[in-house]
């Protein structure tokens, strides 16, 4: 209690009385000074993140809690694989990746997490590890926008291809900002850029996992691809009939971890 008192305090001082909101060039050079960062030894590694503000801080915070089943995952890879981390959002398990041995290739979309992300290969040294794109896979190649509900860094439940629906979805959407914003299918990703494909591939993007499942079928089917993870809610067909897909192309279940009650899982599949 005595805590919180001192932070309110303090936030009423600098926002109310010193008013460092409204920026002139002595407090633009005070903001230039502020470079925030979260050190962490995560499975024996050091990484530096970038933490620009509190939600990115409790990513950070809450890495190793959050899913242990994706970082075991990574820690099984060897090293000189490559993965594919679609839907990256601020980096932190690409860097995890990057700092075993392997290479990837990190897609998000979202402006401001891009930037945070590129910030945090900087501040490890990943740069040659690490290929940061600012796109999104899905299963059309076109240019569309990335709706997103809070125009801020470190957020998610952004929405690509797809406006949210006005009534239904009021509350958590409020469609703050649209970002234009490049899309490819996997297969013409893999055809057009790298020329080779992925040896472990992630898929956490809120919503289109079965769209980017939809333009990967070329990639999924290749036996160069030993592991693939990808979020899937069973109360959706589309979703359903996209596990399906998977299991045709020749992966099986390696494990199924639930998200709450919500009908959401993390499934890994292995060859």
């Amino acid at each position: 209690m005595f805590y919180k008192y001192w932070i309110g305090l303090l936030e009423f001082l600098l926002l109310r009385v010193y008013r460092i909101n409204a920026p002139d060039r002595k407090k633009a050079k005070v903001y230039d000074a502020f470079y925030p960062v979260y050190d962490a030894r995560i499975l024996g590694e050091s990484i530096r993140l970038y933490c620009p503000n509190l939600k990115v801080f409790k990513r950070c915070e809450s890495f190793l809690r959050k899913e242990p089943e994706t970082i075991e995952w990574i820690e099984s890879f060897s090293a000189g694989a490559t993965l594919f981390d679609i839907g990256a959002n601020i980096g932190l398990y690409s860097l995890l990746a990057a700092k075993k041995g392997l290479a990837v290739v990190a897609f998000e979309p979202e402006s401001q997490n891009f930037a945070v992300m590129n910030a945090n290969v900087f501040l490890n040294s990943q740069a040659h590890r690490v290929t940061a794109l600012n796109l999104a896979l899905s299963d059309r190649n076109a240019l569309d926008y990335l709706y997103m509900p809070v125009f801020s860094v470190g957020t998610a439940f952004n929405q690509f291809g797809v406006a949210p629906a006005a009534a239904a979805a009021a509350d958590r959407f409020r469609n703050s900002f649209r970002q234009a914003v490049f899309s490819y299918t996997l297969d013409a990703f893999t055809e057009q850029f790298s020329k080779s494909v992925p040896t472990h591939i992630k898929i956490d993007v809120d919503g289109i996992e079965d769209k980017i499942l939809a333009g990967a079928s070329r990639t999924l089917a290749s036996p160069d691809v030993q592991s693939l993870l990808v979020e899937l809610d069973s109360n959706r067909a589309e979703d359903q009939e996209a596990l399906k897909g998977i299991l045709s192309k020749g992966f099986k279940i390696a494990s199924q971890t639930p998200k709450g009650d919500t009908g959401v899982y993390n499934f890994i599949f292995r060859r």
